[in-house]
């Protein structure tokens, strides 16, 4: 990360103030984000459960037909 620093203030693309400037809006942003969760509750969490469920149904729908696949082609051992 150091050379990589090094490297972008070498061809004057980024000076120091302006990283650092780039970490503290970054911090900021995450810091006030992070204030917004104590007042949405559990909704965050409901949102996460129901999108990873939704993206297993998905992901065992597609095995199930690409296994379906591979038996009809005589590729599943």
């Amino acid at each position: 990360m150091k050379y990589f620093i090094f490297l972008l203030e070498s061809i004057n693309l980024l000076s120091m103030s302006a990283y650092n400037d780039f970490i503290y809006l970054l911090g900021d942003l995450f810091t006030e984000t992070f204030e917004i969760l104590p007042a949405l509750g559990n909704i965050p969490n409901y949102l996460y459960a129901v999108i990873m469920a939704a993206g297993t149904v998905y992901w065992l729908k597609w095995q199930i037909d690409l296994n379906k696949e591979a038996k009809e082609n005589g590729t599943l051992e």
